[in-house]
């Protein structure tokens, strides 16, 4: 199986080396999702109990299921309406500490870097969002720090699909074995979605759309709610099995790198042109050369999503929600942490 997982990245580095830069000194391991790819992270750190990792309080609650995994203890930092970290150098001291390339945007690391060297905090690059993305130096995000975690499954329509990057000789010391990969059939809503997917992009009839309508409506039936509503055992218990399914090994193979930033980046511009005369809050105004963007992130009331969502009619997107905050971040219901809102582009 190891020699999977190098065929795997192999793959990706010679198809994309011009395009992502990816180093072959570096090491990979492959997981299901980007919380398991956290928590190996953490435990190279050498978190446990007692130890405290620090965390933007602008986070999914479910990435804080990878911190209790290991036995540790969250701690949050504000960050300001250009996700950016304020006042880090005055927060506490902690074990490690995790910068967040927001909806595949670059994070600047300098404060991070500052805040490892007066706290002896390690750090980890949080790149859930920015499969295939640079920094403004061509820095492949998620291999810019000794540990990085990368969503891949959140650029590629895969059933489950993320990788640890881990660079320096005591990390790769430390460091796991390859996970052997799930054998198990795909599920068949699963393979539904993805031909609905093909079947839309291909033909510009919206299967996709009534797909994912058919599903809300026998959610909100069952549930109360159309969409997806994670829990309180969301931030403490990691999903299961760890390992990463067969099947990403076939369809990673389809990717075309060059095209698929493209198309990231044509919709971000396209969306960014119809949306520019309503009245919300676009987190990012411009895309920089390297970005690979995860979606179109803004920040606005619910009368206003709407309006964005007749805009943007024919593009075959939708706007979700993001994120569910942790349960410990406090904030009033008008605060921007409550109001952010994603134009998706998978």
């Amino acid at each position: 199986m190891q020699q999977s997982c190098f065929l795997w990245w192999e793959f990706l580095r010679q198809k994309a080396s011009s395009v992502i830069g990816i180093e072959t000194e570096r090491d990979i391991r492959y997981f299901a999702y980007a919380r398991h790819a956290l928590a190996e992270a953490l435990r190279i750190c050498k978190c446990g109990p007692g130890d405290f990792v620090l965390v933007p309080e602008f986070i999914c609650r479910d990435v804080l299921s990878s911190i209790h995994a290991v036995g540790s203890t969250p701690v949050f930092y504000p960050v300001d309406r250009t996700l950016s970290p304020t006042n880090l150098l005055n927060a506490q001291r902690c074990k490690a500490v995790l910068a967040v390339n927001y909806f595949g945007f670059a994070q600047d690391l300098t404060p991070f870097r500052e805040y490892c060297l007066q706290s002896g905090a390690t750090l980890i690059e949080d790149n859930a969002h920015g499969f295939l993305s640079k920094d403004s130096d061509g820095n492949l995000l998620g291999t810019r720090t000794g540990l990085g975690i990368t969503s891949i499954r959140k650029t590629v329509r895969l059933i489950n699909g993320a990788a640890l990057h881990v660079s320096g000789s005591e990390n790769l010391s430390l460091v796991g074995d390859q996970l052997n990969f799930q054998q198990s059939r795909l599920p068949k809503g699963f393979v539904l979605r993805k031909l609905s997917a093909q079947i839309q992009r291909s033909t510009r009839v919206p299967a996709l759309s009534f797909f994912q309508f058919a599903i809300r409506i026998a959610r909100l039936v069952t549930t109360g709610s159309r969409l997806p509503r994670s829990t309180q055992e969301s931030e403490t218990e990691l999903p299961s099995p760890a390992a990463p399914h067969s099947s990403v090994l076939k369809l990673i193979q389809s990717l075309e790198p060059s095209v698929e930033i493209l198309r990231r980046q044509q919709l971000f511009n396209k969306v960014l042109g119809r949306v520019k005369d309503l009245d919300i809050d676009p987190i990012f105004h411009q895309l920089e050369a390297g970005t690979s963007p995860y979606g179109f992130a803004f920040i606005s009331g619910r009368s206003s999503v709407q309006r964005v969502q007749k805009k943007l009619r024919g593009l075959s997107v939708e706007v979700i929600h993001w994120p569910d905050l942790p349960d410990a971040v406090s904030v009033a219901d008008d605060h921007f942490y409550r109001n952010v809102w994603v134009v998706n582009f998978l």
